[in-house]
């Protein structure tokens, strides 16, 4: 085969595939618009993020952790990527009750903030899951174990594996130092016997 031949063999083929490919596109608008944007759409924005505390006690060091580190970091590397954008935390206690953390969440979407990190123990988070997936919010908790919030689909974000993980890598752990018995000082609670009853197997 020579060059002219392999040519139009190649430029047959190109032709062909750009009227497939046109014929399967989607017929063109005459009365489309096509809008540009100005500007980035959160440009000169301030975004709020709510962040419920378990407790009172937790106030004392969550306050300075959120306001004097993490979120001058994240305003620092937010303008670093040229964005005008400013964040903001909105910060409450639930008090060690299930019930108030709902209230503060329930107190956030009425505020217009949906994003929020709390339900930092499981009774938290399973109280105020059903009213979070009702309102597309998004609920981000860094420390919820429960094996019964393991839930598809749902507007929860733990940060944590759940206690049927957190068992059997603890108990292979000990068993890699060549443990051979091991001592437990546990919480008398669903959270301390839970994972305990796991180890325990």
């Amino acid at each position: 085969m020579n060059k002219n031949s392999a040519f139009s063999i190649i430029l047959a083929v190109g032709l062909l595939l750009g009227f497939m490919i046109g014929n399967n596109l989607p017929p063109r608008d005459k009365d489309l618009t096509i809008l540009t944007a100005e500007k980035h759409p959160l440009q000169d924005e301030t975004i709020q993020i709510g962040y419920i505390a378990s407790s009172n006690d937790a106030m004392w060091f969550t306050v300075p952790l959120v306001e004097e580190i993490i979120l001058p970091d994240i305003n620092e590397f937010s303008h670093k990527l040229g964005y005008n954008v400013r964040f903001e935390a909105m910060i409450d206690s639930a008090d060690d009750q299930a019930a108030i953390h709902l209230e503060k969440v329930q107190g956030f979407n009425t505020l217009g903030l949906n994003v929020f990190r709390g339900g930092s123990w499981s009774s938290m988070a399973q109280s105020a899951l059903s009213y979070v997936n009702d309102n597309d919010m998004l609920m981000v908790s860094p420390s919820s174990t429960s094996p019964l919030l393991a839930i598809p689909d749902d507007r929860l974000y733990r940060l944590c594996p759940t206690d049927l993980v957190q068992a059997p890598v603890l108990a292979e752990m000990w068993d890699s130092w060549g443990a051979e018995a091991i001592i437990v000082f546990q919480r008398g609670d669903s959270w301390g016997d839970g994972v305990y009853n796991l180890l325990e197997k």
